[in-house]
């Protein structure tokens, strides 16, 4: 079972990674290249700050999000 503490550490990481993407939109730069960035940063120096627990639910949780995401727009591709 997750505890809050690791809850919060997710929660950040990925309140981050919006973040750059909507700092980037607002001043009209590209939001994927922000977020890009965001994410090789991110992935740099969360991967040792986490505690175990986090690591393994955030890794589960973005996976997750991802297929999610990816299965989306394949349907939307093949709608369209």
């Amino acid at each position: 079972m997750l505890r809050a503490a690791g809850r919060y550490e997710i929660g950040l990481l990925f309140l981050f990674a919006y973040c750059a993407y909507a700092l980037a939109e607002a001043v009209e730069l590209s939001g994927i290249m922000a977020l890009f960035f965001a994410g090789v940063t991110l992935a740099h120096y969360n991967s040792y700050n986490l505690s175990e627990v986090a690591a393994e639910a955030a890794e589960i949780f973005f996976h997750a999000i991802a297929l999610v995401s990816e299965t989306f727009v394949f349907l939307y591709m093949g709608v369209r």
